[in-house]
C-alpha cells in the first residue's frame, strides 16, 4: 500500500523478519554498496543519552529549555512538548521525557536499558504503539485532545491546497468548529466557505468532505459523538491519494 509518499509491504511478511537494524541486515550484506571517507564528526544521535550530550547547558547541568523550571535540581535531561511545562524539585541525574501520550523518568545512568522497557511496554500498553495521539495523513494531521464513552475531540489541520477524502460514516455525527483559515465543505448537496468562528454539523450517513483551497494552513475543531469512533469507520467514495 502507499502512504505519505511511503510503499508499505504487508504486516504479514515483515512478521517473520528478524529485528535488525539496517546496518547489520542489509548494508554490510549488500554488493551494491560504495563506501567514502569523510573527515566530519559523528553522532548518530541513536539515544536519550547522546542528545543529552549534546544540548546546551546550564550552571546547574540542566539542558535548557523554557519549558523546564527547575529548582535545586542538577544535571537533569528534560523534553516536553511546547504546551507543557515541568517542574523538578530537589532532584539530579533525571532524564524526563514527556510526550503527548507517555512520560519517562529515568536515571540518566539507565537509559541504555530503554530499549527493554520499551519492549515491556508493547506487551502491557499496546495500545499507546498502534493509535497515536497525534496522526499523519497525506492532506495534513489531526491530534486527538480528548475522548470518552461516546464522544472524542480532534484538532485537525489541513495542508494548502489538500482535501480530505469524500466519506461517510455509518456510527458518528461530526461538528466541525473553523479556528483559522478558510474551509471549502461539502455535504450532501450543500456548498459551504467557513471562516474563523463558524461551524457546522454532518450527521451519521452523510456524505461529506473538507478542503483548503487557500494559500494559508486550515485548522478545525473537530468533535465527534456516537456509539462507534473508530477510524475504520470510513466509507471513501473520491480520494485525491488513491486511498479506498
Amino acid at each position: 500500500s502507499h502512504d505519505l509518499g511511503f510503499t508499505r509491504p504487508d504486516s504479514e511478511p515483515l512478521e517473520f523478519c528478524p529485528s535488525d537494524s539496517i546496518d547489520y541486515a542489509i548494508l554490510e550484506r549488500s554488493n551494491n554498496v560504495a563506501v567514502m571517507p569523510v573527515a566530519l564528526k559523528w553522532n548518530d544521535v541513536g539515544s536519550f543519552s547522546a542528545l543529552a550530550s549534546l544540548s546546551t547547558k546550564d550552571s546547574y547541568g540542566n539542558n535548557k529549555s523554557e519549558n523546564h523550571t527547575a529548582q535545586n535540581s542538577t544535571n537533569n535531561f528534560v523534553i516536553t512538548e511546547n504546551d507543557h511545562t515541568v517542574a523538578t524539585l530537589g532532584v539530579s541525574d533525571l532524564a524526563i521525557i514527556h510526550t503527548h501520550d507517555a512520560t519517562l523518568v529515568a536515571n540518566k545512568k539507565e537509559l541504555d536499558e530503554l530499549p527493554l522497557l520499551l519492549k515491556k511496554l508493547a506487551l502491557e500498553h499496546s495500545d499507546k504503539l498502534d493509535h497515536h495521539r497525534v496522526v499523519y495523513r497525506p492532506w495534513g494531521s489531526y491530534r486527538t485532545l480528548v475522548e470518552g464513552a461516546g464522544f472524542k475531540v480532534k484538532k485537525i489541520t489541513v495542508n494548502t491546497g489538500a482535501k480530505l477524502s469524500t466519506q461517510r460514516h455509518q456510527h458518528r455525527a461530526e461538528h466541525w468548529v473553523i479556528v483559522s483559515g478558510v474551509a471549502d465543505v461539502r455535504f450532501d448537496d450543500q456548498v459551504l466557505m467557513l471562516t474563523q468562528d463558524q461551524s457546522c454539523y454532518i450527521a451519521a450517513k452523510q456524505l461529506h468532505s473538507l478542503a483548503n483551497n487557500q494559500q494559508v494552513p486550515l485548522i478545525v475543531i473537530e468533535v465527534q459523538t456516537g456509539a462507534i469512533l473508530d477510524e475504520n469507520d470510513i466509507e471513501r467514495f473520491n480520494d485525491m491519494y488513491g486511498r479506498y
